[in-house]
């Protein structure tokens, strides 16, 4: 049996109620019967009809509706006959009220052995018991008339008369037995000790004012129990109408009214036939077999109606059960106190008093008796109602509410735990909480259970594993109300939530927030995290971390050429070669597009053992790749960085990627370790770009010339243009030392259009100011970030328009790398820059790799052997033999072949006799800043034998001009 609230007691109650006429009405929370259900649907949507609804006739079964007609034809004949006949034909009377009464006997007989409720069988039985002794007692009264003695007679009348009342009104009684509480029952008690003070207040009154008469006299003192007859008639009347308050279907409330108005017709004939001593006359008789009639045609009525009716609206029950009946005895009394009072009869209105202040009385109490069962049963109401609520919410809510007793006894198992969790309320209610726990959660789970057990203790919550019936783990979170002091629960409310679902999504998302969607690696974010808690642990176990950095070499050239999805399965396979590499403790993310880290933990002292790491991770990737069925080579540059004591997280991850940079810079595919002076440098190079930034602005930058020179005749044949920065804190820094940085920053685009300006701006005014000589050439370098701007053919063309100068007199110069990075691109550019007239030139030539194959297609004009070609070429035949196959392919192409970093005689020499016409090196000159380039072309120009004109240089290209 389950225990707990009243609510949860409700969930599984169910009452019937009785289908019968009269069907008494439903208790608070009752469900109805199958076939009253079917029932109520068919009114409900039947289609509205007055008189079907009231007297539904068709909705009979054929022997009812003959019944019925057949009793309706017999009455009407009787009564047209007694009264339209002769006073011998007043037993016809007798006969009407003897059939109508046998046949509403038969009638409720079989009413009550059809009716499948056995309270409403035996009342049945009971009423037709009571109209059968009205039937025996009509007929003893009936012969009264005919028989020498009839004293006997009316008294055995009067008597079964009496008896009669009994059956009925028990019949009622038990129809509404279901329903009588004890203020109900006390209530009933008063209402029938009303109804016999009121019969006896009448009986005196009507004995009083009657004894007068002989006749009277006599019969009261033959028949003295005619005095009850009144008020047992009386009674029933109270009891029909008792239960006509009670009843909801409107069928059955008519059948019961037509019931009750001949109950009231009989009470009329039996009240005259009381105080009459031949029986009253022809009116009696009328009124008696009236009130059979309607008896008869009420029980017809209630017996095929519709027999289920709800509860009765509580304003008509206030009004009539509450308010108007218990007054109307008060009333009655009142009535006869008042006519006693008018006719001066002193006995008699001291009689009339005492009864009518004790009936006064009575009613006071039972009125006082309702208003508090009134109040009681609205209070019950509304707290059924609230339980009902409180069920259904129970019944389909998807938490699980139990009652937990004891420890963690299971008393009480809301029906969710079968939709939930599986399992049957029945089968888990009276077991132990901690079977159904996790066995590493029973221990928190009692904890948290004699927590809120504490006096006090508020509402709380907590989270354990329960197993489904089906063997598996839900996680669940759970909410305990400490409820021990409710004397209805008793217990510990538990209301557990599957949060499984939720929590598998939290874990997803917190992994997806963390980790790498397409290698499963941490992200920045986690291995950030993973690095700062590291090195706290460190610092308080004195141990040394470790942090490696890797970039893939050339996975940009998969990506591109292979495509993303070929670039993302190599990323993919990089990362679980990563992973095979490490330790358990160890820590693998993905920082970004080719990037990946490893944090090393509890590494020694020397931290050989990360570098052991990182040389195994390098040999890792140096494996081929296998993408889409074909082979793919990404190695790996590696970056070191080891803690020494005083690095935060970002340091470390920044140090390392220094190292990773310095990697790259060296030749890729290596590891290098982070050493102290890096940081140093890279924040040099920081100052320096921020510097060079506005080294243009300030005019910090100005050139420096290097003489080309004729081998053969020793004159000038051009100026190499070289850049200097004179910074004004720093002093002279080196084109080594700013240009690779303004190559990375992208300023050297600016840069390289203010040289080239400038150098043509010389350029031309050398020409200008010496007219005797040849015109001087100047060679100006170009980037690679310069050969991919879009502004560089316009730059040019500028550069040649504001200076005025030749357009031949412009030699652009371009490293043999930058030209083999793209090449195809590169020949349009080149091609482009051709047409605008100036010449070509290919610097550092022979130090890329395939140069030869693609020297044919660049369409240059100047070849520059590279320094280290030249140095050992004075060494004999082995040492020039490079410097020599340079020189004669050049001079096959019909190029012209420049040396550089001539230094000594000897080199002039042996680059003389192996054909090199052109040099550069210290042994002519070194870099000459603008000012001295005029007093070393007066000395070493080459004069112009031609005849020209002289010209004068342009305003703007003058200003240029230091």
């Amino acid at each position: 049996m389950r225990s707990g609230t009243g609510a949860i007691r409700m969930l599984n109650t169910t009452r019937s109620v009785p289908s019968t006429f009269p069907a008494a009405e439903a208790l608070p929370g009752s469900r109805y019967s199958e076939r009253a259900a079917r029932s109520i649907l068919y009114w409900m949507e039947r289609p509205p009809s007055a008189a079907g609804q009231i007297l539904p006739f068709r909705q009979w079964s054929p022997r009812g509706r003959h019944r019925t007609v057949a009793a309706l034809v017999l009455s009407v004949v009787c009564g047209v006959l007694l009264l339209a006949g002769p006073p011998r034909w007043q037993p016809i009377g007798t006969v009407w009220v003897v059939l109508g009464g046998l046949v509403a006997a038969i009638v409720a007989w079989q009413q009550g052995g059809a009716d499948t409720w056995p309270i409403a069988r035996r009342a049945w039985r009971l009423i037709a018991v009571g109209q059968l002794l009205q039937v025996v007692g009509q007929l003893a009264w009936g012969v009264t008339p005919f028989v020498p003695e009839p004293a006997p007679f009316a008294a055995a009348a009067t008597l079964l008369y009496l008896l009669a009342t009994l059956p009925t009104v028990g019949g009622m009684l038990l129809f509404r037995s279901r329903l009588q509480s004890t203020a109900e029952r006390l209530t009933f008690a008063l209402d029938v000790a009303v109804s016999l003070l009121l019969g006896a207040m009448l009986s005196w009154y009507v004995l009083r004012h009657g004894s007068a008469s002989s006749a009277a006299a006599v019969m009261l003192r033959e028949s003295p129990t005619r005095l009850l007859l009144p008020g047992m008639q009386l009674l029933t009347i109270i009891a029909c109408s008792s239960l006509f308050v009670r009843i909801g279907n409107r069928g059955s409330r008519v059948g019961l009214a037509t019931f009750g108005a001949g109950l009231v017709l009989q009470f009329l004939a039996r009240t005259s036939i009381a105080w009459s001593y031949d029986g009253g006359g022809t009116i009696p008789a009328l009124l008696d077999g009236a009130g059979t009639l309607l008896v008869l045609l009420g029980m017809l009525i209630g017996c095929n109606t519709t027999r289920v009716s709800g509860p009765p609206e509580r304003t008509h029950i206030d009004t009539l059960r509450n308010s108007v009946l218990p007054f109307v005895s008060v009333f009655a009394g009142a009535a006869l106190l008042l006519d006693a009072a008018v006719r001066g009869a002193q006995v008699e209105l001291a009689v009339l008093i005492a009864i009518k202040a004790t009936i006064t009385v009575v009613v006071i109490a039972r009125q006082a008796i309702v208003v508090r069962a009134d109040a009681t049963q609205t209070v019950r109401e509304a707290k059924a109602d609230s339980e009902t609520r409180f069920a259904s919410l129970v019944q389909h809510s998807t938490d699980l509410i139990t009652i937990i007793a004891g420890t963690d006894t299971i008393r009480y198992a809301s029906p969710a735990i079968s939709h939930v969790f599986g399992y049957h309320p029945d089968a888990v209610e009276g077991r132990p909480l901690r079977e159904l726990v996790h066995p590493d959660d029973v221990v928190p789970m009692l904890a948290f259970l004699l927590h809120a057990s504490r006096p006090g203790a508020v509402a709380s919550s907590s989270q354990w594993r329960l197993q489904n019936a089906d063997g598996s783990w839900a996680k669940v979170e759970n909410v305990a109300v400490n409820l021990l002091d409710d004397s209805t629960v008793a217990g510990l409310v538990l209301t557990t939530r599957d949060i499984t679902h939720r929590m598998a999504l939290e874990e997803q998302l917190v992994h997806r927030a963390f980790h790498d969607e397409l290698t499963g690696l941490a992200n920045r974010a986690l291995f950030t995290n993973r690095v700062d808690q590291t090195l706290l642990r460190a610092a308080r176990n004195a141990e040394r971390t470790a942090v490696l950095f890797l970039d893939l070499d050339d996975f940009k050239q998969i990506n591109d050429s292979l495509g993303h999805a070929a670039g993302d399965a190599l990323l993919t396979q990089g990362a679980d070669r990563l992973r095979a590499c490490l330790r358990a403790g160890d820590t693998a993310a993905r920082l970004g597009g080719d990037e990946f880290a490893v944090l090393l933990e509890g590494c020694v002292d020397d931290g050989e053992e990360a570098m052991h790491v990182a040389e195994r991770i390098a040999s890792a990737f140096a494996r081929p790749f296998t993408i889409e069925d074909r082979e793919a080579f990404a190695s790996a540059s590696i970056g070191v960085a080891i803690t020494t004591g005083t690095e935060t997280g970002e340091d470390l991850l920044r140090n390392a990627d220094l190292a990773m940079y310095l990697a790259k810079k060296r030749g890729k595919a290596r590891v290098e370790r982070f050493q102290s002076h890096m940081h140093a440098e890279v924040v040099e190079r920081l100052d320096v770009l921020a510097d060079l930034r506005y080294a243009i602005e300030r005019d910090e930058l100005h050139l420096e010339y290097q003489p080309i020179m004729d081998l053969e005749t020793r004159t000038i044949s051009s100026f190499e243009t070289l850049v200097r920065w004179q910074h004004p804190l720093r002093g002279s820094i080196a084109p080594a030392d700013f240009i690779p940085i303004a190559e990375q920053s992208g300023l050297i685009v600016a840069i390289g259009r203010w040289v080239l300006l400038h150098a043509c701006a010389h350029a031309r005014h050398w020409s200008r100011s010496l007219p005797h000589l040849v015109p001087v050439t100047v060679t100006v370098n170009l980037s690679a970030r310069q050969l991919g701007d879009e502004r560089l053919l316009d730059d040019v063309a500028n550069a040649l328009r504001v200076a005025g100068l030749r357009r031949d007199q412009l030699v652009l110069e371009l490293t043999e790398s930058t030209l083999l990075a793209n090449s195809e691109e590169t020949i349009g550019i080149l091609t482009s820059l051709k047409s605008l007239g100036v010449r070509l030139a290919i610097d550092d030539f022979g130090t890329g790799y395939s140069s030869l194959s693609y020297l044919h297609r660049f369409p240059v004009d100047v070849l520059k052997i590279d320094r280290s070609f030249v140095e050992g070429v004075a060494d004999g035949p082995g040492a020039n033999a490079l410097a020599s196959a340079v020189i004669a392919l050049g001079r096959s192409l019909g190029l012209r072949i420049v040396a550089e970093g001539i230094e000594t005689e000897a080199q002039l020499a042996a680059l003389s006799s192996l054909g090199c016409r052109y040099g550069q090196g210290f042994l002519f000159s070194r870099p000459l800043p603008p000012a001295e380039v005029m007093p070393f072309l007066m000395a070493h120009g080459k004069p112009d034998t031609t005849d020209k004109p002289t010209r004068r240089l342009t305003p703007f290209a003058s200003d240029l001009l230091p």
